[in-house]
């Protein structure tokens, strides 16, 4: 695909977007994170734990005994015997509020957090590497959506009388299944999720909206592509999208 042909539909889909139509990137608070961030937020807790260990390790050199408490001193009431009191030997058991015992918990807290983002950035990229494997380098620049000449009819998607997203029929050309479009549609789909769903991929797509599931039928003469969501602004969104590709074509 040709990036002006690129430039020249988002324009086109943007010049379309007026005044009472539904909005098509809908304010989201907050963006699901992106693969990059999620390895960001991974390093931030790297060495946030690296200062907590650093702190637990200048109090134990200060203080090899901060740690321990020991209670091996006569305490009061205690009987005496022949005017001395018993002394009680106690274990010096390890403080759990200690100084340094709280620094390496604390440590081993963003630990955990940072290998449950580099877990969830892993998960983002191999679900787009997987689902975008065995699709050509020009199908991956751009969704089925943009193919706005192939488009029959786009309609309002409604469960129970509620707005729920938009159904969006393409004409049968040689090769397209439901097969190919849903590939198709899982590859853009993890590609967003990926980057964080930023509002200037693929603004022409429905499809690439968070909170966004996908149903693709064979009618018997289209491609039928049902996009829904829960989300009431995100379905609105979907709506407007879908509209704006069949709009004065």
């Amino acid at each position: 695909m040709h990036p002006l042909r690129t430039v020249l539909l988002a324009a086109a889909v943007g010049a379309a977007a007026g005044c009472g139509r539904p909005p098509r990137d809908p304010a989201l608070a907050p963006r699901p994170m992106s693969a990059t961030e999620h390895r960001q937020a991974a390093r931030a807790h790297d060495r946030a734990a690296e200062q907590h260990e650093a702190a637990a390790l200048s109090r134990e050199q200060q203080d090899p005994n901060a740690d321990t408490r020991c209670f091996d001193q006569p305490l009061e009431g205690v009987a005496e015997s022949g005017g001395e009191r018993y002394e009680l030997l106690r274990p010096c058991w390890t403080a759990l509020t200690s100084p340094s015992a709280r620094e390496r918990r604390e440590a081993m807290r963003h630990r955990e957090i940072a290998a449950a983002h580099r877990a969830r950035a892993r998960a983002l990229q191999e679900a787009e590497r997987d689902h975008c494997a065995g699709l050509g380098a020009d199908e991956r620049s751009h969704s089925p959506f943009y193919h706005r000449s192939d488009i029959l009819r786009v309609e309002p998607y409604r469960e129970g009388g509620a707005l729920r997203g938009a159904r969006v029929l393409f004409r049968r050309v040689p090769g397209l299944t439901v097969a190919w479009m849903r590939k198709a549609l899982a590859c853009h789909m993890a590609r967003a999720a990926a980057l964080g769903y930023p509002t200037d991929f693929m603004p022409y797509c429905p499809a690439v909206l968070p909170s966004v599931a996908v149903e693709v039928v064979d009618t018997g003469d289209a491609i039928a592509v049902v996009v829904r969501s829960e989300r009431d602004d995100i379905a609105a969104a979907v709506l407007g999208r879908a509209q704006d590709l069949v709009r004065d074509r």
